[in-house]
């Protein structure tokens, strides 16, 4: 499934790491389209993350981000995930991004995956980026020192960072399956939910073992909360696309406050098909809760409407 507009819309818990995943055929000297983004939704911002190929066929990547366009030949990249560590890309994208694959030779049941991160501006970014700031902005910088601040080095953070100090992981899970896929059928893997209301979920990796062939159409599908549904999920990954099977997983960060759902279905069927994922409970702190516009300022004591201010310019 290529990673479009929608899904970034859709981002409503950010950063969150989307993750695209396609079994292509494409004829010599032809190229098939893996993502096309002509706009980045005017509020964020996103980053290409890793890109893992078919390192058996003669497949060229075309990669444009804003006005930054390159190309190289994908045998030498990885194809496995290698847990959270794919080919290094990190490719942050204001504008627009794209990326398609070129057939030095012809390509059959050619699979390549890749994550786009994707977040929401705040005042550090946009100075960074040489964004115009808007009236309250200007005044979140001039209160708290931002321009000087991102001028030294220390601001915006990295998504690293905001990871490790705001994502205090309670618990962390690995889940399996292993069932019989009828034909043209499909079987529910899991229905995920936070233990508590203060808490989410987070579905962090999935894998599955590599179907015998790419018609098989064996992928796993999934939604969260008012993102998706059963019959038109939110993600979409054909599990051909997992080069190593069992042993390669692909990577991702799709937080959900009420459920993260996940099915696996397949046009030929699978016998005692195994499927892997991985998933995390995370308390919903104040910090996390203003990131994710869950609560106004006005709305927060005032003991906690700083912390809304430096959560949008960009200081936590």
């Amino acid at each position: 499934m290529a990673i479009t507009l929608r899904q970034l819309e859709a981002i409503r818990y950010p950063p969150e790491l989307i993750p695209s995943a396609d079994v292509i055929d494409v004829v010599l000297n032809n190229r098939a389209e893996i993502m096309n983004i002509p706009r980045i939704p005017g509020n964020m911002l996103a980053r290409i993350h890793g890109i893992a190929t078919d390192q058996a066929q003669a497949g060229q990547l075309r990669i444009k981000v804003d006005e930054q366009e390159m190309q190289m030949d994908g045998r030498p990249l990885f194809d496995m995930s290698h847990r959270d560590v794919p080919s290094y890309f990190d490719l942050l994208a204001t504008k627009s991004m794209r990326l398609h694959v070129y057939a030095i030779a012809g390509l059959t049941d050619y699979s390549i995956w890749l994550g786009v991160w994707g977040w929401k501006k705040t005042v550090a970014d946009k100075i960074l980026l040489g964004l115009p700031l808007t009236p309250d902005e200007i005044d979140l910088d001039l209160r708290y020192g931002i321009r000087k601040t991102v001028e030294r080095g220390t601001l915006p953070p990295k998504l690293g960072r905001t990871l490790l100090y705001e994502y205090y992981p309670l618990y962390e899970w690995t889940d399996t399956s292993r069932e019989t896929i009828p034909a043209a059928g499909r079987i529910e893997l899991a229905s995920i939910t936070p233990s508590r209301p203060d808490r989410f979920v987070v579905l962090t990796r999935v894998s599955a073992e590599r179907p015998a062939a790419a018609a098989n159409a064996t992928q796993i599908t999934i939604w969260r909360d008012s993102d998706g549904t059963e019959a038109t999920p939110f993600v979409t990954i054909p599990t051909y696309a997992l080069k190593g099977g069992k042993a390669d997983e692909i990577p991702m960060f799709i937080p959900a406050l009420t459920s993260i759902n996940l099915a696996v279905e397949s046009t030929a069927g699978e016998a005692d098909y195994p499927v892997r994922w991985t998933y995390v409970e995370c308390p919903l702190t104040t910090i996390l809760r203003v990131r994710f516009d869950l609560v106004s300022r006005d709305e927060l004591p005032d003991e906690y409407k700083e912390v809304y201010d430096k959560v949008k310019g960009g200081i936590v």
